[in-house]
């Protein structure tokens, strides 16, 4: 069908770019650049992988950036390689590569002598007879398809043809290139296979052998005609002027090629699930503060937006800048500090920025600081109330300023105030949310769990000194720590306020993309602790990110004495893991209400071990005040029969805490005898009053490393609890009376003398019991007391977010699906 040409493959994939870029078919292209590349069936498949990568890595120059936005021109690009190429090889390249590979052979035997015996013949004959016949059903299924997909690939070809206009600079083609021929047009008709009823003999063959070159040579002349004028020499000036005007472009946009993949089908659902429910949870919200977008706006403060930016992604900010122009409060100011960029485009729209709107004020720096000196010029800009931190490739929520205003307005003591944040791809798809905790001071020296949208009074960020350079990469974390020690009120807004862009070179796509800023984030700890007077160093946590940490206080005062309340032979081993744990003498007495039984006659054999016998009906609050009234030492631990500890840093990871002046109780990491968590720490308003954090999950780093990380909670579990004991008196004690939730009681009344309670990772024990039902973690009657005891407010707990979910314990977010529990109180 045409004539063999044999040559290295590379020899027109060197100039595909410009073929493909002016080139007005594309389909027309492959077939001819396939069709001139095979040599023969043996090479079908090489071509046919070496025209596809072409394409595909050559696609850009056929994006047309003038007219079509990225994702238009993806989705052109994306129909070519595949359909067509699938097309052009099965039906219009295979059949002919296979007739043109068979050609010599053919050749040789028209020039045998015409007397060859017949008899020879015969067997090669009916082979090839056979071999025609088998062929027969593959054909005919071929040419089946082909005619099923030519609507559709028509179809396609056109919608291409109409969304790729024609460049207004492009020249016209040539007078002296040749049309295109008719008879090379893919017709699947042409190509029909013979008929079945045909079997043609020894001479029909001859004849048709003779006489088929012949009627090929002028489709074969006019293909190689066209391969030739496909690349005038006249027309190189054109391409490459047009390639030098995309190259700029092309640079700017190989990453976001890169990424601008379909998201997963196996995503969306979880994605879109999210977003739904928090649209639809959002009334709960309100009932801690009431949505931005429905109350009135307001005047009270000023706001000065902090941007720095450094050769800034055009799109992105672009994108930023968008949603500062959509804010529904007027009372603000934009501080752009341009860090000495590069990049002509972006200063081109700095300048027109500034020039249209008067909000937007920017300037430019001859040298590059870095990123703290950056956000430091914006803030040396500022003449707002407040500064509100924001990066240059993120999005802001068009109702954030007007959500901070309101939120002073309600809170005028507020000098810091933090949202929540999702997380946004570089297609703009929101995803992973993140529905913070309330001021967490305990949190905050395990990591920055809040680092979008804050806003800092300006009057304190002067008084707290501005970003240290020498601390890139976590200038912002020590920045945040240096206002928090000082401020009055810190504030948190649990609504989304705020995206941040997870994008190549983004710590928020990779951790590994700024391993400097680690360490820099440790030596912020570091001088922290130091100038808050602790002794204490900070390491990083194994099993989570780097961005962990953990502040390791020394302990010069180890007095400890531990109260088990004994009920079975399980309080024996418990006795036993604490002598084989601690590294410190530990006085520990065993509270149990019956003095003849076998446990007792043990324990009595059990050196260290001080057996107390209280009245029965006492209850574990009963037996642990009495034996926290005998206890010896000022530090005490109470833990139930059914608690083993296991190797970790008991008692000292406890002791640097309980000896703080502001912690109260410290729960510790307790798990199911099959690995997985009982308890992280109490949530409020879960499971009717009260429930476990983590409860019966795998073990792990846990919801935004929660797990793993030193943190406030409410209440923690006296199934294993350490308090100083002068903080134990000034409570109180346990309360007799109540016949459920005494730990919770103790923590409450904790907060009220002014104390906050803690739970750390760091002292492992195992609860001997099988996996709680939620059913056996009630009660109606304890719940009704406590409530009436110290309102309803316990439960919207501070430590927990109101879109969290109020009845399962892994932080997952709230369903609308979701029973509603009876409240307790009604």
């Amino acid at each position: 069908m045409f004539k063999i040409i044999t040559m290295p493959f590379n020899r027109n994939i060197e100039n595909f770019d410009e073929d493909l870029l002016n080139h007005f078919s594309v389909d027309k292209y492959i077939r001819s650049q396939a069709e001139f590349f095979a040599g023969g069936t043996a090479d079908i498949w090489r071509c046919y992988h070496r025209v596809r990568n072409a394409i595909w890595t050559k696609a850009m120059a056929r994006v047309d950036f003038d007219t079509f936005s990225i994702e238009e021109n993806l989705r052109h690009l994306y129909r070519i390689p595949f359909l067509t190429l699938s097309y052009v090889i099965q039906v219009l390249i295979w059949p002919p590569a296979r007739a043109e590979s068979q050609k010599p052979e053919l050749k040789d035997r028209m020039a045998e002598p015409e007397d060859r015996e017949a008899e020879d013949r015969k067997p090669e004959i009916k082979d090839r007879m056979a071999e025609a016949e088998d062929r027969k059903p593959e054909l005919k299924d071929r040419m089946a398809e082909a005619e099923d997909r030519k609507p559709e690939l028509k179809d396609r070809m056109a919608e291409a043809e109409d969304r790729k206009p024609e460049p207004e600079d492009r020249k016209p083609e040539p007078e002296d290139r040749k049309p295109e021929p008719e008879d090379r047009k893919p017709e699947p008709e042409d190509r029909k296979p013979e008929p079945e009823d045909r079997k043609p003999e020894p001479e029909d063959r001859k004849l048709e052998l003779k006489t088929e070159p012949e009627d090929r040579k002028p489709e074969i002349k006019d293909q190689k005609s066209e391969i030739k004028d496909r690349k005038p020499e006249h027309r190189k000036p054109e391409l490459e002027d047009r390639m030098a005007r995309l190259e700029d472009r092309m640079a700017r946009l190989e990453d976001q090629m890169a990424e601008l993949k379909p998201e997963p089908e196996d995503r969306k659902p979880e994605l879109e699930d999210w977003k739904l429910e928090l649209e639809t949870r959002k009334p709960e919200a309100k009932t801690r503060y009431p949505e931005a977008a429905d109350r009135p706006s307001l005047v009270s403060a000023r706001f000065s937006v902090l941007v720095p930016t450094y050769n800034s992604h055009l799109g992105y900010f672009r994108e930023l800048t968008d949603s500062l122009k959509a804010q529904t409060y007027d009372h603000f100011e934009v501080c752009v500090s341009d860090d000495a960029s590069t990049d002509a485009m972006l200063e081109d729209y700095l300048k027109d920025l500034a020039e249209n709107d008067s909000r937007f004020r920017v300037m430019f720096w001859e040298k590059n600081g870095g990123i703290a000196e950056n956000t430091n010029r914006a803030m040396n800009m500022a003449r707002g109330d407040f500064l509100v931190l924001c990066d240059h490739d993120d999005r802001m929520d068009p109702f954030a300023l007007e959500a901070f205003a309101e939120y002073v307005s309600d809170h005028p003591e507020s000098d810091v105030i933090y949202t929540d944040e999702d997380m946004i791809d570089t297609r703009g798809f929101r995803h992973s949310p993140r529905f913070q905790t309330d001021w967490n001071p305990d949190l905050l020296t395990s990591h920055m769990y809040c680092p979008h949208l804050i806003a800092v009074r300006t009057s304190l960020a002067k008084d707290a000194g501005l970003m240290e350079p020498l601390l890139d990469g976590a200038q912002d974390y020590d920045f945040f720590l240096r206002v928090t020690e000082k401020a009055r009120h810190v504030g948190h807004i649990p609504l989304i306020l705020y995206s941040w862009r997870s994008a190549p070179g983004s710590i928020a796509m990779d951790c590994a993309e700024k391993m400097y800023a680690y360490e820099a984030g440790r030596i912020a700890l570091e001088n922290a602790m130091e100038r808050r007077g602790e002794d204490a160093v900070v390491v990083k946590v194994p099993g989570t990110n780097l961005g962990v940490y953990r502040v390791k206080r020394k302990v010069s005062e180890c007095d400890v004495s531990h109260i088990v309340e004994g009920r079975t032979k399980d309080v024996i081993t418990a006795v036993r893991s604490i002598r084989l744990v601690s590294p410190v003498p530990v006085e520990i007495l065993v509270v149990t209400e019956d003095d003849r039984d076998e446990v007792s006659e043990v324990l009595e054999k059990e050196r260290d071990v001080k057996l107390i016998i209280g009245p029965k009906g006492s209850g574990r609050a009963g037996l642990y005040n009495q034996g926290a009234g005998a206890a010896q030492s000022r530090f005490l631990f109470f833990s139930g029969h059914n608690v083993e500890i296991l190797d970790s840093e008991y008692p000292l990871a406890a002791l640097e805490h309980t000896r703080r002046p502001e912690i109260g109780a410290v729960g510790v990491k307790l798990s199911y005898p099959n690995g997985r968590f009982y308890h992280t720490g109490m949530i409020m308003g879960v499971n009717g009053l009260c429930g476990y954090a983590h409860r019966n999950t795998p073990h792990g780093p846990g919801y935004f490393n929660y797990a793993a990380c030193i943190r406030n909670y409410t209440a923690v579990s006296w199934d294993l609890m350490a308090v100083d004991k002068r903080k134990w008196e000034e409570a109180g004690g346990f309360d007799e009376t109540l016949p459920f939730y005494g730990d919770i009681d103790f923590c409450l009344k904790l907060i009220r003398e002014g104390y906050r309670n803690l739970y750390t990772p760091y002292i492992s024990g195992v609860l001997k019991s099988r996996v709680h039902g939620l059913e056996e973690l009630r009660n109606k009657e304890a719940a009704h007391i406590l409530i009436g005891r110290y309102g309803s407010e316990i439960l919207e707990d501070p430590f927990y977010h109101p879109l969290l979910s109020k009845l399962v314990e892994d932080f997952s977010v709230a369903r609308n699906s979701e029973a509603d529990l009876e409240s307790p109180a009604e």
